[in-house]
Formats: C-alpha cells, sequence, structure tokens
C-alpha cells in the first residue's frame, strides 16, 4: 500500500490500518536493527491481532489497552511490556517520520505490573548440582547464579581450576 503524509493527504490516515502501518515498519526500519527477526516475528503476530484492522482515524488507546488484556491472558507481564515497547515504536515512528498520526495512542496506555522479584536465595546444594552440570564451562554458570553468590561460584571454581582448559 502507498503510504502519504498527513500534510500531503489529510485524508490518508482513513484508509491506513494499523496493520498496514506495523507492515512498513517491519519492511523499512526493523532490518535495521540487531533484533530485526525477533521484531518481524513480534509484528506478523501483531497483524493477527483484531487490532490490526483498525484503521489509523479511529485508533484510540482504549483499542491498545484492549490489546494489553488480551496479550496478558497469554502471556506474563514482562512479554506483554516488551511487546508494549515495540508498538510504542511503531507509533513513534509513525507519528515523528511518516507522520501519520499526531499522537501516540501508547503514551495514555498504562504498562502491566510485573510481580515482586524472587527473594530465594541459592543453597549451596544447588550450586554444587550447576557445578557438576555446567563442568567447566563458566559461561554456564554465571548466567544462572545470581549476584551474591559469585564469589561462593569463583572460589569454587577456583579449588576446581586444575580441570579448567588452559587459555
Amino acid at each position: 500500500m502507498v503510504m502519504f503524509r498527513l500534510d500531503q493527504a489529510p485524508w490518508a490516515m482513513f484508509l491506513i490500518t494499523l496493520g498496514d502501518v506495523f507492515d512498513r515498519y517491519a519492511r523499512e526500519v526493523s532490518p535495521k536493527k540487531k533484533g530485526a527477526r525477533w521484531e518481524q516475528i513480534r509484528l506478523e503476530k501483531f497483524k493477527r491481532d483484531p487490532m490490526a484492522k483498525i484503521k489509523l482515524s479511529v485508533l484510540r488507546a482504549s483499542d491498545v489497552a484492549d490489546w494489553r488484556e488480551r496479550r496478558l491472558r497469554d502471556v506474563s507481564p514482562a512479554t506483554v511490556k516488551r511487546e508494549m515497547t515495540l508498538m510504542s515504536a511503531v507509533f513513534s515512528v509513525a507519528r515523528r517520520e511518516w507522520e501519520l498520526i499526531t499522537i501516540n495512542p501508547m503514551a495514555d496506555v498504562r504498562k502491566p505490573s510485573e510481580p515482586p522479584p524472587r527473594d530465594r536465595r541459592v543453597s549451596d546444594d544447588e550450586i554444587d548440582s550447576l557445578l557438576a552440570v555446567a563442568g567447566t564451562d563458566l559461561k554456564f554458570i554465571s548466567a544462572r547464579v545470581i549476584h551474591p553468590f559469585r564469589a561462593k561460584v569463583f572460589r569454587a571454581c577456583w579449588r576446581n581450576r586444575h580441570i579448567l582448559p588452559n587459555p
């Protein structure tokens, strides 16, 4: 679909759907990013949602809030937050660069709250199990052990340094 700017064709927003904007963003903006594949997959998912059929002229923050509530039934709040960040980026480009809309509807939609962080501590047995599974793979170990236990893991690895490969 041919896209127009609002100053060139004010009637354009009455023809263009949100799905058209997702398409254009996936074609023109996403390929320039490091996470292009993830974004394009997400944008395809957005296009399958009923919200994608809404014309830009009638798109409201309440439509986005309805989408958020539907997504929260299927995925975690953190996933919805990431998807809302992407959708906000799409709206920002549509507003600033393509001049298809005058406001970003995401500005008035609150992000879902996340559950409180975990406060469970890793036990010595769990650390020993991680070391047994990881062997000499320090990246595996450091990726799965939270900050307060880095020194304990380092000490365990240092004790077993004779089995580590030489750099």
